[in-house]
Parts: C-alpha cells; structure tokens; sequence
C-alpha cells in the first residue's frame, strides 16, 4: 500500500482540482454557498445529529438484516444511547434511552443464539456470524456514497436552497464519518476488533470463534439446557490444547468451569489432568483472570479435591482482602459459612456485568449463580501444611473477617 500511496495522493489532488475547476465555471458554487447559508444556524446541530444516528443505525441495521435473514433471531440492537431490546421477562421488545451509554459513541447487535447441539451447527453458525461482520460495512459504504450522490445531484437540479443546504453539511459529516468508520473496520486491539478484522479471525480462528459464541449464548433468552454437545467441545479444546493465558483460552476455560461448578456437568479425568497444571499466580493479574483463579478453587472442590481447593484457598487469602464479596463467595461456595442473604442483596453481582448490557441479563438467575453451594465434601486426612505456614495464613484470616466485621451495614452471619 506505501508504494502506491504518493500516485493515490496524485489522484485525489486531481479530482479535487478537476472539482474545484468545474465548479468555478458552473453555477454550483455559488448554489452551494447559498444552500450552506440557508440553513438556520438552531438547525444545523440538530440536523448533523439526525444523520448522526442514521448512519449508525445503517450500520448496525446491516448486522441486523443479515442475521434475521439467516434465520437468527434479534435480542438488542444499540444506537448510541438508544436500545430496542427483548425483556427477559415479558418477552416483548422495549425501547428504553441509556444515560450510561453516552460516553459509547456507536452501536452493536446483539444476536439471540440458543444452544448448538452439532457440529453442522456449529459450523453453521461460524458462517452466519462471519457473513453479518462483513455485511455491516458494505451498508456504511453504500448508505454513505448515496448521501454524497444525493447532495451532487441536489447541487445540480434543486431550486431549494435549504435542502441543498442540508445535504451538503449531511455530505460533510458523512465524509468524515465514513473516513473514521473505513479505518475501524481493519483496526484491532486487544479488546476491539474491527469488521473485517473480526470477519477473519472468525473464519480462521477456533478460539475466537468459540469466544463469541460464548459471548453471545450470555445473553440469550433460550433454555440453556441443552448444551451437552457444546459442553463436550469446550472439554475437547481444553484436553487438546497447552494451557495458555491469553484471554480467548482462559474464557473457554471460565465457560467450562460455569458448566461444571454451577450446572453439574462431570469433568473427565482428561480435563482435569490438563486444568491440574494452571499456575494460580499468574491468574492474578487482572479482575477477570482472578475470578478464573477462584473459579479453578471451586473446580477442584466441586470434583472432589477437597485437599487442592483448601490448599487455594489459603493461597488466595491475601487476594481476598481485596475484595469483600469474593471472599464470601467462595466460603459459601465450599461450605464454609453461609453467606446467602449476603450474596442475594449485593449488587457487585450484577456490577460484574458491563454496564451496557445490564438490560439484557436476567437478575434473579445471576443471583442463583452466586448462591450455588457445592455438595458438602468430608475430607479425612492427616494435614500437613508443608509449604504453606498456617499460622500466617490464620492470621491473614482474621484480618478478613475483622476488616469486613467492622462494617456496619455488612456484618458476616
């Protein structure tokens, strides 16, 4: 692309003069001066907001349309502070206006996918999602050159001066909304992933892949009871794969240990001699990786390893200062105390969530989430804390407990 850039500068140099040339020899400039003042000054914001939210909304309607067509249904379309969503209790579309999401400049589809019981499906689905990805730019891309077409030939045959003026600044803005959004479709960070960009690694990448559909099944209002299938894929890239710590694998990894540690389902020997060798320490690097970490504690109790998710628990003890709500969670849990009522009433639970989608997720089931208690596990054993001194970690204890005893509004049951 480098090599071509000075002949692409070369052309746009000559049409824009070739413009600028023929324009000075028509009535179009001095059309286009009049249409711009035409414009009252009380209109114009309004007017570049209007088209704003057109464009985006043209954008994520090109998601939408695609995956309606494929036959997936829709949970939430987001225009900047605007959401058309299904409620997860009525069931019916609602509109509701977001302060929260004015500082999220842009839009997003949330798709409605329910369980994929095949591999056919699962397949399936990687391409619907992939064709969606690549669909939603072609919209911008046409919405964006018909405005400028319509402005061109308004400039050439309207007498009406406001509307040629309306075009022009809807031109302007579409120009430089079109230039930012040309750029995002490759960009990719860490986080985000361009259309385009996504489009690939969707093609191409099984973990990313694996990555939305888990994202997406988070918000679904389908039963989730019938994830045998896709329950046993999660298992086989866990058994297939080199442990890893990068944020795609480690969220299969948290995906699986919810099947497992909340909905029962049993974990292979194969399984567990793979997640056996994850270092707890370097899970503790962010939020999201240190839930992991208390996620591979409960793993092994929920197993039957009662001495391992003792032995992480007093490890974790110091982690667990730092947070009040995951230090209950895990004692009641592994049936240290019972912290229910605790657990039933704080809202860190539903503050986990990103705050965009809060809407989207059922409240009651979040909180049964929370509350899930591991069978009762007796384990009989002479203990002997070889490299773990307890009467630090004893200490470290008490320092909990009196930390979050002294609350006034919190007190441990």
């Amino acid at each position: 692309m480098k090599r071509f850039r000075f002949i692409i500068i070369i052309i746009i140099a000559f049409l824009f003069g070739f413009l600028h040339a023929w324009s000075l020899h028509t009535t179009i400039a001095s059309t286009f001066v009049k249409g711009v003042a035409s414009v009252p000054i009380w209109l114009i914001p309004l007017w570049l907001f209007l088209v704003f939210m057109f464009l985006i909304f043209i954008h994520e309607f090109g998601h939408l349309i695609t995956f309606v067509v494929q036959g997936i249904k829709i949970r939430a379309l987001y225009v900047w502070f605007f959401v058309v969503y299904i409620d997860h209790v009525t069931k019916r579309f609602k509109v509701r206006f977001r302060r929260e999401q004015l500082l999220f400049v842009g839009g997003m589809v949330v798709p409605n996918i329910g369980p994929i019981e095949s591999e056919k499906e699962y397949n399936s689905v990687r391409n619907k999602i992939a064709r969606s990805l690549f669909a939603a730019p072609i919209f911008t891309i046409v919405s964006s050159t018909s405005i400028l077409l319509g402005t061109f030939l308004a400039l050439m045959y309207s007498k009406n001066y406001l509307l040629i003026g309306l075009f022009v600044y809807a031109s302007i803005l579409t120009i430089i909304f079109s230039f930012i959004a040309i750029k995002s479709f490759f960009a990719s960070t860490a986080q985000i992933y361009g259309d385009f960009v996504a489009y690939r690694k969707i093609k191409e990448e099984e973990f990313f892949y694996l990555n939305s559909i888990i994202q997406y099944q988070m918000f679904s209002s389908y039963d989730d009871t019938k994830v045998d299938w896709f329950f046993g894929k999660l298992e086989q890239i866990i058994i297939d794969n080199e442990i890893e710590y990068n944020s795609f694998y480690l969220s299969i990894v948290h995906e699986y240990f919810n099947y497992v540690n909340v909905f029962d389902f049993p974990s292979s020997q194969k399984a567990y001699e793979r997640l056996k060798k994850m270092k707890p320490g370097r899970l503790f690097v962010s939020l999201e990786h240190r839930v992991l970490a208390y996620q591979l504690l409960q793993y092994y109790y929920r197993i039957g390893r009662g001495i391992g998710a003792y032995n992480l628990y007093l490890l974790f003890q110091e982690q667990l200062l730092k947070s009040e709500f995951e230090f209950r969670w895990l004692e009641h849990y592994m049936n240290i105390a019972d912290h229910s009522d605790y657990l039933y009433h704080y809202k860190e639970s539903l503050d986990r969530i990103t705050l965009i989608f809060d809407i989207l997720i059922d409240e009651e089931k979040l909180k049964q989430y929370y509350l899930k208690k591991a069978d009762f596990l007796e384990v009989v054993c002479d203990y002997h804390a070889r490299d773990l001194d307890r009467e630090k970690t004893d200490k470290i204890r008490d320092r909990i407990l009196e930390k979050y005893a002294n609350k006034e509004t919190k007190k441990i049951p």
